[in-house]
């Protein structure tokens, strides 16, 4: 398999993954309206890469441990609640979890 399969596959399988999501606009979950629409479920939060950085800014996203909480698959990163010191994940996913 070359890369360019390899990352069509990625991408693929993140898109069959964020259809099976709820999808929140930003303020619905106590995000900053400039962060960019994310996708929650019970395990994590998945933005597309391109809104990445407002996340990252504007939600004090840069602040997750980029190593045990936050993966880049194909064109979208993944923040994963592992119930960690920091609570910024855990607290969005509460957020939505509160509105369905």
């Amino acid at each position: 398999m070359n890369i360019e399969t390899l990352l069509d596959t990625v991408n693929n399988m993140m898109q069959t993954k964020v259809s099976n999501m709820r999808k929140f606009k930003p303020d619905e979950i106590g995000l900053d309206y400039r962060c960019g629409s994310v996708w929650v479920d019970s395990e994590c939060i998945i933005i597309s890469k391109n809104n990445d950085r407002s996340l990252q800014y504007y939600a004090g996203f840069e602040y997750v441990d980029n190593i045990s909480n936050r993966v880049e698959l194909g064109e979208y990163v993944v923040y994963i609640d592992t119930n960690e010191d920091d609570e910024r994940i855990s607290d969005v996913i509460e957020a939505a979890n509160n509105l369905v």
